[in-house]
């Protein structure tokens, strides 16, 4: 069964570029990600996250993730400060910074794991939180130390999937395909303990899409997995990334060139938008 929603079109990365449909309503800018999502299958999205996106999908001009004036007080240190983003429906943003700019902050404060001091925070127009316990959220944090040491990787990535709802025939298909994918299918039955901290990312990241969530919040996704691995690993995400709302943190700017339609930096607690880093087709 498959999900419709108003503006659907057909998407395309070339690379990353997403063109209208020709039948769709002359727009300035086409609708993105929201509709191409609306279009796949519903197959392994929790019953939550699809009625959570039924509501927000009537209003798609508040955007995927809204931030308004965001403040964040860790004790006595102000780390972020008055910080306002957008990112649109679909949208991959690159985000890049120096260490302990806040940018892992950030994405917890989106991830609806840290509250925020002050300012409105909404992912598909609602609270953080709301939106994280419907499946809507998937999070990939660097050096994830939440993996059971004694389970499997393959057991704990079904435990996550039967607690999004996913069926077991589903599941398993699912994580087989998506071990395959990033490269860890011959460590499925490793215990996370005796996995690498490469093979662990991986795992992670694979764990971030198993549900199919609409929001993606990646903390330096790649990191630990060797330099000749992580292009072959990009190239194999795009089908995965296409039509969700992504936030990508990264200190690679050419990762960030490969993967993003927009990039910002987070500075000294305060946000700024890099140039566009080509014109939108």
């Amino acid at each position: 069964m498959r999900a419709r929603g108003p503006g659907t079109h057909q998407s395309t990365l070339n690379p990353w570029r997403r063109e209208a449909n020709p039948q769709a309503p002359s727009r300035t800018r086409p609708p993105r990600g929201a509709a191409a999502a609306c279009a796949r299958s519903t197959r392994g999205i929790s019953r939550g996250s699809l009625q959570l996106f039924g509501r927000w999908a009537e209003h798609q001009h508040m955007g995927a993730i809204r931030l308004e004036r965001l403040a964040q007080h860790l004790g006595e240190r102000e780390v972020l400060r008055a910080i306002t983003l957008h990112v649109r429906p679909g949208e991959v943003l690159g985000m890049s910074g120096p260490n302990g700019a806040g940018k892992t902050t950030l994405l917890r404060v989106i991830a609806g794991l840290l509250l925020p001091t002050s300012g409105v925070v909404r992912v598909l127009g609602q609270t953080p939180d709301h939106a994280r316990r419907s499946g809507c959220i998937g999070w990939c944090g660097s050096g994830d130390g939440s993996w059971s040491r004694r389970l499997s990787l393959r057991a704990g990535l079904a435990f996550h999937a039967r607690a999004g709802g996913l069926g077991g025939r589903a599941s398993a298909t699912r994580i087989h395909g998506l071990a395959e994918r990033l490269g860890f299918s011959s460590h499925l039955d490793v215990p996370a303990d005796r996995c690498s901290a490469g093979i662990r990312q991986r795992a992670t990241l694979g764990r971030a899409l198993l549900l199919r969530p609409l929001v993606l919040l990646l903390d330096e996704p790649l990191r630990g997995i060797d330099t000749a691995s992580q292009a072959e690993i990009l190239g194999r995400l795009r089908p995965e990334l296409e039509g969700r709302t992504v936030i990508w943190v990264s200190h690679s700017l050419e990762e960030l060139r490969a993967v993003s339609d927009r990039q910002v930096e987070l500075r000294g607690g305060c946000l700024r938008e890099a140039p566009r880093l080509w014109s939108a087709a």
